[in-house]
């Protein structure tokens, strides 16, 4: 494989070598025929044509001159060039004394042109051929350093294989030699004989303390992951930890299972229990949320993931059950899932007009419920106020507030963006969504003493994702 790979890359050296000329002799037999073609078509020219032509080939030589010294008078390429043109100069200053060619000299020099067109066709396809035998070359010569890796790699294997071999005989031989010369120390002084009476079994006793252990193993594990855990859970845990008050609690539903768009039109001879009990703690936050005397809510949490946008929805539907007027916005720019569940056309980026600066609102129906309508986002990296100005956004709020009993507006998360701090000076009252999954953190205390600065605009907390017995305890 050595021998019959150095040889293909000396082959292939060869042929590169090889393109190389004949890439040369292309580019001399084109300048020649373009030389040709162009005296061919100057033979009927005048004078002041072929004037023309040398003030352009001067020009060109020029050029040519000054890139060749300049790439240090070493590029074999541009002094070719430089030879054709200056020659082809020299004869165009001869036939400046005559306005054409004689019809012989004229013959020759279409004569001239198809010797050198067929030149250029057979250097090409040369070319070509070269380019062809050079990758099938390089081909072969990446598959021999493959089979030569291989090789290699059993090479190895085989020698440790007979290194083994021989460190396994050589102690094969100590201890034979060992047995031999000492004779055998093993030797029968008893005969065997079977138990007179069975030896008692103590199965019970080995089971009975292994469930007995694996119950203490067990409950230690429970009370260590009780321990570990730092979720809120439940309600008296929130209320200790958070320090807000709640306006209501929701119990945790499998949303892939349950419709929540028709959680209000589920069948009674279809009831689960999660779903009643979810319904009852809706309709429980409906009334708390009346009872606050407020039009516009801003739906906001500490982190992503709390449940916003669903319970967004669910308090839209419970409202849209009294007859209801409900606006939908999804001002969560940095995630718009709310927008993309409803694929309304309206946005709040299209609410101004750019022509006369004025408030033009689109409004969608949400398709849930005719009391329900939408406003959503394209979502992007920017906030309310770097699309609307204060006094704009304040117009749009206003004007929507006469049309709609109730307006929810989403925002993104406390802790990473600022989006719900500014939304927070347009909207009657702040509500704040807890997942029960969750639990505090240091990064949390900030977004907290914002809640808390709030004072009375602070509506209250939605508690999520909590367990059925935490609500029916």
């Amino acid at each position: 494989l050595s021998a019959e790979s150095e040889s293909k890359i000396s082959k292939l050296s060869e042929l590169e070598n090889d393109l190389e000329t004949e890439q040369r002799k292309l580019r001399s037999v084109t300048l020649q025929l373009e030389d040709v073609i162009s005296q061919i078509k100057n033979a009927g020219g005048t004078i002041s044509g072929n004037n023309t032509d040398i003030v352009e080939l001067r020009r060109r030589i020029s050029d040519l001159n000054q890139r060749y010294i300049a790439g240090g008078a070493s590029n074999q390429v541009l002094l070719d060039s430089l030879n054709m043109l200056r020659s082809r100069q020299s004869r165009l200053i001869n036939s400046v004394k005559r306005s054409s060619f004689d019809s012989d000299e004229l013959e020759d020099y279409n004569e001239k042109k198809n010797e050198l067109e067929i030149q250029k066709i057979i250097a090409q396809e040369n070319i070509d051929a070269i380019r062809s035998n050079i990758a099938r070359l390089r081909v072969n010569v990446g598959g021999y350093a493959s089979k030569e890796a291989q090789i290699s790699a059993l090479e190895r294997e085989v020698n440790l294989a007979s290194e083994d071999y021989k460190n396994a005989q050589e102690k094969y031989n100590k201890s034979l030699d060992i047995a031999i010369a000492s004779g055998s120390s093993i030797s029968q002084i008893l005969d065997g004989q079977p138990a007179s009476d069975p030896e008692p079994s103590k199965r019970v006793i080995i089971t009975g303390l292994s469930g007995i252990s694996a119950f203490i193993l067990t409950m230690l594990i429970v009370i260590l992951l009780e321990y570990v855990d730092t979720s809120i859970q439940s309600i008296s845990n929130f209320k200790e930890t958070m320090g807000v008050d709640l306006i209501g609690s929701l119990n945790q539903l499998d949303l892939k299972k349950i419709d929540l768009n028709n959680i209000f039109t589920i069948a009674a001879d279809k009831k689960d229990k999660k779903v009643e009990l979810f319904k009852e703690s809706l309709r429980k936050l409906r009334y708390n949320i009346e009872k606050q005397g407020h039009k516009v809510y801003l739906i906001t949490s500490l982190k992503p993931g709390e449940g916003k946008t669903t319970l967004l929805k669910a308090i839209s539907l419970a409202f849209s059950q009294s007859n209801t007027k409900v606006l939908m916005i999804d001002a969560n720019f940095p995630n718009n899932e709310l927008s993309n569940q409803f694929k309304s056309n309206a946005t709040l980026e299209k609410i101004l007009n750019p022509q006369d600066g004025k408030i033009s609102i689109t409004i969608s129906n949400s398709k849930i419920s005719k009391n329900i309508d939408i406003i959503s986002c394209e979502g992007g990296n920017y906030t309310p106020l770097e699309i609307f100005d204060a006094k704009r956004l304040k117009s749009m709020i206003n004007s929507l507030r006469e049309r709609y009993d109730y307006i929810f507006i989403e925002a993104a998360c406390l802790n990473l963006y600022s989006d719900s701090r500014e939304m927070s000076d347009f909207t009657d009252a702040v509500i704040t969504v807890f997942s029960a999954k969750s639990s505090l953190r240091e990064v949390d205390h900030d977004s907290l003493e914002f809640i808390n600065n709030l004072g009375s605009r602070h509506a209250g907390a939605i508690l999520n994702n909590l367990e059925p017995n935490q609500l029916e305890a």
